[in-house]
């Protein structure tokens, strides 16, 4: 049986926060719930994670910059949970460096299935050729650990902005659907998933511009394209 998982709730509700933790524990997971965005930052400082559980409304920092202060120093799986479904929020929760994002009332089966994949995700412990890395263009991927060198400048990608460039570039000249990316980063195609993944590759523009031999296309209607010239 392997080490559990560690997770950081960061929830201040003092009924769902305790029940969380006691539901999560029951089902592997080794967990330090806190109620404030600073003590949050501080267990991370001073101990690793395997994934982070984030409220979004919260007492002096929210959710949005405990995330943004997260991504600054570490690439650790962040799973938003909040009362705040609409798109924005949402949005916003993507465009911060959230990995997946969960609205309350929540199922906790779900929230358990999601954080599992999302663990899994950044893992990449797999053996063979794509954990060895992809390279294209003045690109290379290391799948395992989410870094991408692009000539000499270093890039730390999320887990599922990794997922997606390693698709990506897995079938680099090719088409690769909507449909297809979606399935393979969340299981399910819907509505906000198109527009979370909408941002995930303005994330990978932006890296990827330090390489103008490389550029993620987009064919309206049906999907992603990765070209490298001189393929």
């Amino acid at each position: 049986m392997g080490e559990p998982t560690r997770l950081l709730l960061l929830e201040d509700d003092e009924d769902l926060g305790p029940s969380l933790k006691a539901y999560l524990e029951l089902h592997g997971f080794d967990v330090s719930l806190v109620t404030v965005g600073p003590r949050a930052l501080r267990a991370l400082a001073a101990e690793p994670f395997d994934v982070c559980v984030l409220d979004v409304m919260l007492p002096s920092m929210d959710g949005f910059d405990v995330a943004s202060a997260i991504r600054a120093e570490s690439d650790v799986p962040i799973l938003f949970l909040t009362a705040l479904g609409d798109r924005v929020h949402r949005l916003k929760a993507f465009h911060v460096g959230a990995d997946d994002y969960v609205t309350k009332p929540v199922d906790e089966e779900e929230l358990v299935a999601r954080l599992r994949a999302i663990v899994r995700r950044s893992l990449r412990s797999e053996p063979g050729a794509a954990a060895a890395g992809l390279s294209f263009g003045r690109c290379r991927l290391d799948v395992r650990s989410g870094r991408l060198h692009v000539g000499d400048k270093l890039c730390s990608l999320t887990p599922r902005e990794c997922e997606l460039l390693a698709l990506l570039a897995a079938h680099r000249g090719r088409l690769v659907s909507r449909r297809d990316a979606l399935v393979a980063l969340w299981g399910r195609d819907d509505y906000f998933n198109r527009r979370s993944m909408d941002v995930f590759v303005y994330r990978l523009r932006g890296h990827l511009e330090h390489d103008p031999s490389v550029r993620i296309t987009t064919i309206r209607g049906r999907g992603l394209i990765l070209e490298v010239e001189g393929d």
